[in-house]
């Protein structure tokens, strides 16, 4: 079904006119000076201090940078608090992983980035299949990613699959410990990634080839230039694996090592951006996926031929001038995803498409002497089609958002309440009301390196369309998840050093879950769990001189979380599935000269596969090393990069036994101009 059919357009004035705004926001751009801009970015950073400037990406920006955007990460992140301040003067944890990060990763998707690199716990259905973030015992559905601010996950699944997202598009991720809905809504429960692109600077080119064990072919060409006063740029990349990598199979009697059978998979990205040369003050850009993957089974016995492919369009863009003391910005986003899952031998040829369309206006700027303060109004429409699910499936949400920050002496103060309207197709509305406070406290005046942070909120997620409409079992009427969380935690930083501890606790209620009602699965309103636990991060990085650096760090958490649902049943108690209670990742890298060397491991402990304790899967240590060597002749630069997947041979598995790829190697060539 098109995105502009007759059908949907005349089913609801409300997404006519979210619809007609989004065109509007993107098309009609208007007029206005410059001078503007500089307003806007004084009255954005009238409270950072001296701290604000440690906290940047050290690796800068030149003709010879290969990605061709601005390399050095903005000091400010508006994450926790929606207006900038630092993760340092942030009233949360705030994980930031940096261009120089995003290099010595190697990853070439952000699910790779994110399992290596943040406290994470990435879910992943098969090697190259579904990966989606875990955070604090929570789900997919229960963390939220925002790419430039913007919510993308599926609404019919509630999920975003992050092998999906190449991350040649990006500048930075961020990583929100602790309730994310105060500020930006539905979904974030436990936490929130943000994935902020990276902006065009200067005329560039480079490729990039790829080559690597089982079947690994890729390549990624970057471009970017200035077109008057406008700067633009774009990369497109392909990746192909026949990923029949051995493996040793447990099913078969005796156990034999066997190929991997249907594990293909083949990916297309592109990503451009456009943005006023001089500023940030207009700005659009676009992000197409295809893909094309295999699903395979868990055992050379149960061999499977189904497959599945994925279309994703994204295009979303802002305009900024300045009003009164401070700064309007109008957002536009558009996203259609499509799914299409075969299965030749049950004669299955499914295809779900889903639809998003949202505009919002935000203002922000200082109140008087104390006080920042950011405001934000929203109007979203999405909706699904699907042989199984009811033909007007479909969600309307007005939002709106305060937040606030207050300062005087040591102490700061960060405020905020959300309040979400829902409507859907059958009329039912639903109201979600967020509240937060946050404080971020000096204890020790003149020692800026210490800080003291405490962080409240209330959070909820309000259920996927396949929750409502899917057919038969969907419940138009389910209630949203709700939660409250509290945490506490304890930041020193000073020069190049960083560490920072965590202690949260959580209790969310109604929560969904399918069950089989009458021998129909259904999705109820009926698990409470509760969740505490640790989290611990660290890094440094050391300068001995003689052109050496070395850069080294540790994230770890400690996650309890148990289900309290019903002291009747079996799994009261019980640490939820698939949730480690450990998780530790150190990472390395070391730079002499033209060399790198990184070096990075992942310890995921003991997970559950039973509600009710009955299995486990043992936990595992996996590591990954890479050298990368580069050379400048002018105007040419090529830099060389040999990385070493699964370097100890671990032999692990992952969700419902799926095996993973045994040590082996990807080479790649890059050139730039």
């Amino acid at each position: 079904m098109a995105l502009w059919s007759p059908q949907h357009i005349a089913s609801s004035y409300s997404l006519r006119g979210v619809l007609v705004l989004c065109l509007g926001l993107l098309l009609c751009v208007p007029s206005l000076s410059v001078q503007g801009d500089a307003r806007a970015s004084s009255s954005a950073r009238i409270f950072p201090s001296s701290t604000d400037t440690t906290h940047t990406d050290t690796t800068r920006s030149s003709k010879h940078d290969s990605l061709a955007w601005a390399e050095e990460l903005p000091a400010l992140t508006v994450t926790a608090t929606r207006i900038p301040t630092t993760a340092h003067n942030a009233p949360a944890n705030i994980s930031t992983i940096d261009s120089a990060a995003i290099a010595a990763t190697g990853g070439s998707t952000v699910a790779d980035l994110l399992e290596q690199r943040s406290s994470l716990h990435i879910r992943r259905a098969s090697a190259y299949g579904l990966a989606s973030p875990s955070t604090r015992g929570g789900g997919a559905a229960q963390t939220l990613v925002l790419l430039d601010g913007h919510r993308i996950a599926n609404p019919q699944l509630g999920q975003t699959d992050l092998s999906l997202l190449p991350t040649a598009l990006l500048q930075s991720a961020e990583v929100m410990h602790g309730p994310a809905a105060p500020l930006y809504g539905s979904d974030g429960m436990g936490g929130a990634v943000h994935l902020r692109t990276r902006a065009p600077t200067e005329p560039t080119a480079a490729l990039t080839t790829t080559v690597g064990a089982f079947g690994e072919r890729g390549g990624r060409l970057l471009l970017g230039d200035r077109l008057g006063g406008w700067a633009w740029a774009a990369t497109a990349s392909y990746q192909q694996r026949t990923g029949d990598f051995p493996y040793t199979d447990d099913a078969l009697f005796p156990p034999e090592t066997v190929r991997r059978d249907n594990a293909d998979r083949t990916q297309y990205s592109a990503y451009a951006t456009l943005r006023r040369a001089a500023s940030d003050r207009a700005r659009v850009s676009v992000l197409a996926n295809a893909a094309n993957r295999g699903l395979p089974g868990t055992s050379s016995l149960t061999r499977s031929n189904e497959r599945q492919r994925d279309r994703s369009m994204r295009v979303w863009g802002h305009y900024r001038w300045p009003v009164g003391n401070g700064t309007l910005t109008a957002r536009a986003f558009g996203q259609y995803d499509g799914i299409r899952y075969q299965d030749p031998d049950r004669t299955t040829n499914d295809i779900g498409r889903t639809y998003v369309a949202r505009t919002e206006a935000e203002w922000e700027g200082p109140v008087r002497s104390r006080w920042m303060l950011n405001g934000s109004l929203s109007a979203e429409s999405s909706w699904a089609t699907h042989p199984s699910l009811r033909s007007n499936a479909h969600q309307q949400q007005l939002g709106g958002v305060v937040s606030a920050i207050w300062t005087r002496d040591r102490l700061r103060l960060y405020p905020a309440l959300r309040v979400d309207a829902y409507r859907v197709s059958d009329g039912t509305a639903r109201v979600a009301t967020a509240p937060r406070l946050g404080a971020n406290w000096k204890p020790i005046g003149g020692y800026d390196a210490l800080r003291l942070k405490v962080h409240a909120g209330r959070s909820f997620r309000m259920p996927t369309l396949n929750d409502r409409y899917w057919q038969p079992g969907g419940v138009p009427d389910l209630r949203p998840e709700h939660g409250w969380s509290i945490d506490a935690s304890a930041r020193w930083a000073r020069n190049g050093y960083h560490v920072e501890g965590t202690a949260y606790q959580q209790w969310h209620t109604d929560r969904i879950q399918w069950r089989p009602v009458e021998g129909v699965w259904s999705p109820r309103n009926v698990q409470r769990v509760r969740t505490r636990g640790l989290e611990g991060d660290a890094a440094t990085r050391w300068t001995p001189g003689a052109g050496l650096q070395f850069t080294t760090g540790l994230r770890a958490t400690y996650t309890e979380a148990l289900d309290r649902s019903s002291p009747e049943t079996s799994s009261y108690n019980q640490q939820l599935p698939y949730v480690p209670r450990v998780t530790v990742k150190p990472y390395a890298t070391l730079h002499a000269g033209p060399l790198h060397l990184d070096a990075s491991a992942q310890y995921i402990g003991a997970q559950l596969t039973a509600s009710d304790g009955s299995q486990r899967k043992d936990g595992y240590l996996t590591t990954s090393a890479q050298v990368r060597l580069a050379q400048q002749w002018d105007p040419l630069r090529v830099e060389l990069r040999l990385r070493i997947h699964n370097a100890l041979n671990t032999n692990y598995t992952l969700q419902n036994n799926q095996p993973v790829p045994p040590r082996h190697g990807t080479f790649s060539l890059r050139i730039t101009l």
